[in-house]
């Protein structure tokens, strides 16, 4: 019997995705995964100049329930100023 460690095997999954890898698996547009970083809905990390984003970070998002009709927040509709207010009083 041998006291050999033998190195783990690899997962055929990779640990990260970079954005590109990523956005073909998810059959979505890089700018589409950029968003979803920028909103917080994935989590990344910068290395140098790319973005690698943990396998775990998109499982909990495909888990995570949706309200609405799509996976990012609606924008909030721009409110207009009353013009009557702006202009001072005579």
């Amino acid at each position: 019997m041998t006291n050999e460690v033998s190195a783990p095997q690899p997962s055929a999954e990779p640990l990260v995705y970079e954005i590109n890898e990523l956005a073909a698996l998810l059959h979505l547009s890089p700018r589409t995964i950029g968003n979803m970083l920028r909103l917080g809905r994935l989590v990344g990390r910068k290395v140098g100049r790319r973005t690698l984003i943990p396998r775990t970070s998109v499982e909990s998002f495909l888990k995570r329930d949706h309200p609405g009709r799509t996976a990012f927040a609606q924008k909030p509709k721009r409110k207009e100023a009353n013009r009557d207010s702006a202009t001072p009083a005579k």
